[in-house]
């Protein structure tokens, strides 16, 4: 657990097994008005944490306490609609036949709150994500975006001490995904969140901390900024944009197949190198590598070479004078002064 745990108001061991194909063993805590960030690659237990926070999947070992109640062991599942927990995915799952104001209305409504005042609390809520306007109209009716936001609006009605979003920018197009962002940003503060998203920007504007799943387990914890900086997977590296090479110091000189860097402040054995691939060029001498594969990007292309876990990012224009294929040498250069040796 972090230092967080001592105030922590939700603290999860969650162990979870599916067939003999799959299991997931992972720990989180957050502390109250913390966002705790989830990400991983496709398959890697993100939904499956989600769901045993939420109640939805039974535990095979460990625990979910929130404020220090235990509302999931083995054997012991507390329903979750009791579980003063409230999870968020993609789909709003808004009541399509009630209108936008009952839909924000309802929760609060089924835990006996007058009509009048459920529908009060409601009007508040719908003007803090902009939709006080839309209050009387059928929420079959809405944008995408907007009924994520009505969604929003109902998650936060219902006061729950503990919010858990599963991707919810993923089916929005760009530029509503980053209104809805910046709602978030700010209508979260007080609440404790732990969030599931695939995209780096979500972390950095949403989340206090990073917890990094693969594979079923924890491999990289920490502030969300601290994590990028220093990619412990090659995961986490590409999702930072950064390449991430195993390479061997010696002497005060790494050096990885053909490429060789001063390091002079870096002991010596296995370390990894850091590196954007904006920082890796073309050089006229320099490590002889061969193309592996090109990847197109919105700005030019990526040379990714047989160094693994090497990239060279070219513009366009320069790809375009000269487009390498798979198979072909280069000559490239790492600048030392955007280079980082992190233990491997």
């Amino acid at each position: 657990m972090s230092a967080a745990a001592d105030a922590a108001v939700l603290e999860a061991v969650v162990e979870v097994r599916h067939g003999a194909g799959f299991a997931l063993t992972a720990a989180l805590d957050a502390a109250a008005g913390e966002t705790v960030a989830v990400m991983g690659p496709s398959g890697a237990g993100k939904s499956t944490l989600l769901a045993a926070l939420a109640g939805l999947v039974p535990l095979h070992g460990g625990h979910v306490r929130l404020g220090g109640t235990v509302l999931s062991a083995p054997g012991r599942t507390v329903e979750p609609a009791r579980r003063d927990t409230v999870l968020l995915g993609q789909d709003p799952r808004l009541f399509p036949h009630l209108s936008v104001l009952e839909n924000v209305a309802f929760p609060l409504r089924a835990r006996g709150v007058r009509a009048a005042a459920a529908r009060e609390r409601a009007r508040t809520l719908l003007d803090r994500v902009g939709l006080v306007d839309a209050a009387p109209r059928r929420a079959a009716d809405l944008s995408g975006g907007q009924q994520q936001r009505v969604a929003l609006a109902r998650a936060l009605a219902a006061s729950p001490r503990l919010l858990l979003l599963d991707e919810p920018l993923t089916s929005l197009d760009p530029g509503t995904a980053g209104e809805i962002r910046m709602l978030l940003a700010e209508l979260l503060r007080p609440v404790t969140c732990v969030v599931v998203t695939h995209d780096a920007v979500d972390a950095v504007a949403l989340a206090d901390r990073l917890v990094v799943v693969e594979a079923g387990a924890v491999t990289q914890t920490g502030p969300v900024r601290e994590v990028f900086a220093a990619p412990a997977t090659d995961f986490v590296a590409g999702v930072a944009g950064l390449g991430r090479v195993p390479g061997e110091v010696r002497g005060g000189v790494w050096s990885a197949g053909p490429l060789v860097l001063p390091a002079p402040h870096t002991p010596d054995g296995p370390a990894v190198l850091v590196c954007p691939p904006a920082r890796v060029t073309l050089a006229a001498a320099g490590a002889a590598a061969s193309v592996h594969r090109v990847e197109q990007t919105l700005g030019g292309v990526l040379l990714h070479l047989d160094v693994p876990g090497l990239a060279c990012e070219l513009p366009f224009d320069v790809w375009a004078q000269h487009p390498y294929a798979p198979g072909d040498r280069v000559a490239v250069a790492v600048d030392p002064t955007a280079a980082r040796f992190l233990p491997a």
